[in-house]
């Protein structure tokens, strides 16, 4: 009887550092979800990527076998120019606190739901996404490193500039409270904001087509040799 109680304490404590483990792995996870996000989205945009440069350095095959596609080094300049971004924005978002990585994981997507809806200009819309999120991300850096040498500003060495110690510590505080404040709304909501403004102003800038509203220009370029074909 003392052996099965053993045994069963012995799961019951297997079970318990079993269902610990879970949880923290739950909880890590769910403190990185918006850096995970942005990695999927990122990786998305690796295959929009691929699918452009394969479209816009493809030629015909000969004798209308197909299309030949490219390679080389030109057709991975895009992939290279997102691997980049996506770097920089992870670098920016792992020294933040939410709601920044949120906001970046929202930016990552929404250019992706985009980039699905509008395939006739995914070759613009991957430059331009990649645009603000690269701005964004050098934008954040930036800002973090501005407040890392704030903090270490001494009242005393500029003293001598400003008259005083006391004097010297008012101004750099001040000077500290408005650059905090601009650097908060340029990145909690104007460069986001402007982000999103692109997006939305692809999408209605031109009316869809009820008959195919995700029709590509060769879609429809091919539906209509084929109605004067027929």
């Amino acid at each position: 009887m003392e052996t099965v109680t053993r045994i069963g304490q012995w799961v019951l404590d297997a079970l318990i550092v079993v269902l610990n483990g879970v949880l923290v792995m739950g909880y890590g996870v769910w403190d990185r979800l918006p850096h995970l996000m942005a990695v999927a989205g990122a990786g998305v945009v690796l295959l929009f990527d691929r699918q452009v440069a394969c479209q816009n350095l493809s030629r015909p095959a000969h004798q209308g076998r197909g299309w030949m596609e490219a390679g080389g080094v030109r057709s991975r300049v895009p992939q290279v120019l997102t691997a980049l971004t996506g770097v920089m924005w992870l670098a920016a978002a792992w020294v933040y606190p939410r709601p920044v990585p949120a906001i970046g994981a929202a930016m990552w997507w929404g250019w992706v739901l985009v980039l699905l809806v509008l395939r006739g200009e995914r070759d613009a819309i991957l430059w331009r996404g990649k645009g603000f999120l690269l701005t964004y991300a050098l934008a954040l850096l930036g800002f973090r490193v501005y407040l890392s040498m704030a903090a270490r500003f001494e009242p005393t060495v500029w003293a001598g500039v400003l008259g005083s110690s006391g004097e010297a510590q008012r101004v750099i505080a001040g000077n500290l409270a408005i650059f905090s404040t601009v650097g908060t709304w340029l990145t909690w909501f104007v460069l986001p904001v402007a982000h999103f403004s692109y997006l939305v102003q692809r999408l209605l800038v031109n009316p869809l087509s009820l008959a195919a509203p995700f029709a590509t220009a060769e879609e429809w370029i091919a539906a209509l040799r084929g109605r004067r074909g027929s």
